[in-house]
C-alpha cells in the first residue's frame, strides 16, 4: 500500500478474496481495508474491499506495510 498510495499515487486501493476465506479476509481488515461489496470476478463470487488514499494517511503508523 505504502508503494502504491506514496510512489504511484493511487486515489484507492481494492482487494478481493473468496468470501469463504476467512485468514485473507482478517489481513485485509487487519490492514485498515474496508469490506466494500460481495461481487463477481471473472464469473465467481468475490468479496471486495478498499482502502481510499485519504484513510491511508489517517491510520496509525505501525499498522502500514
Amino acid at each position: 500500500m505504502k508503494y502504491g498510495f506514496e510512489r504511484l499515487h493511487l486515489p484507492r486501493i481494492i482487494a478481493i478474496a473468496w468470501p469463504e476465506n476467512i485468514a485473507s479476509r482478517r489481513v485485509l481488515e487487519k490492514l485498515g481495508m474496508k469490506y466494500m461489496k460481495t461481487g463477481q470476478f471473472f464469473g465467481v463470487e468475490m468479496v471486495y474491499y478498499e482502502m481510499p488514499h485519504e484513510e491511508y494517511h489517517q491510520r496509525p503508523q505501525s499498522h502500514l506495510p
